[in-house]
């Protein structure tokens, strides 16, 4: 391929190849036709397909020792690990935000960690969310406290019922917001807000 720089007037010659990403079924998209077939044939020419982490939880407990080296890096910590009981938890887990939400929660628990292995206590969002699911979705005994008995601030009780809408319906957005009552502007800034990722 060959382009011109802006302002200049020589043709310069690029190679490159276009790695393209997304969580959608771009072939069932072209039969319902909300994609562009050309467009597709053109990007389809090799195909990875990454389960979402809820498929593959044998991986989480190296993903996890991956995540903590890096935010060890990144933020100047000493964290060596996380408790088995945390690890369970996170093989509970639906994970609706895949990878991205995992590293945003470890890098939360860092952040505000009481020791160097995280436990429980460092995962006071998580495990709202976590628990009702290995209860069946039953309701919280103690709605706007957590596992300690700490009083939730609104953003935490907010981002809790997020989750747990999310982790019911699944990744669609338009019955998200439904459920939630809010429009898709709104949602799309409180997942940001929340570090809620969709992959």
């Amino acid at each position: 391929m060959e382009f011109e720089r802006v302002g200049g007037k020589e043709r310069v010659k690029v190679r490159a190849r276009i790695i393209a990403a997304t969580n959608r079924d771009l072939k069932a998209m072209v039969k319902e036709g909300k994609f562009r077939d050309d467009l597709y044939y053109r990007l389809n020419i090799v195909t990875i397909t990454i389960p979402p982490l809820r498929e593959r939880r044998e991986d989480i407990t190296v993903l996890v020792d991956f995540l903590i080296k890096k935010i060890n890096k990144e933020l100047h910590k000493n964290i060596t690990g996380v408790s088995r009981e945390m690890m369970e938890v996170f093989r509970q887990y639906s994970w609706p935000g895949n990878i991205r939400e995992l590293e945003n929660l470890l890098v939360r628990a860092a952040v505000i960690a009481h020791g160097q292995i995280l436990g429980k206590v460092d995962f006071p969002d998580l495990l709202g969310g976590a628990q009702s699911e290995a209860a069946g979705g039953e309701a919280d005994s103690k709605p706007g406290m957590d596992a300690t008995g700490r009083l939730l601030t609104l953003d935490e009780i907010e981002e809790r019922h997020i989750r747990l809408v999310i982790s019911k319906i699944g990744r669609n957005k338009g019955e998200i917001c439904e459920a939630l009552g809010i429009s898709r502007p709104t949602l799309e800034r409180k997942l940001e807000k929340y570090g809620i990722a969709f992959e």
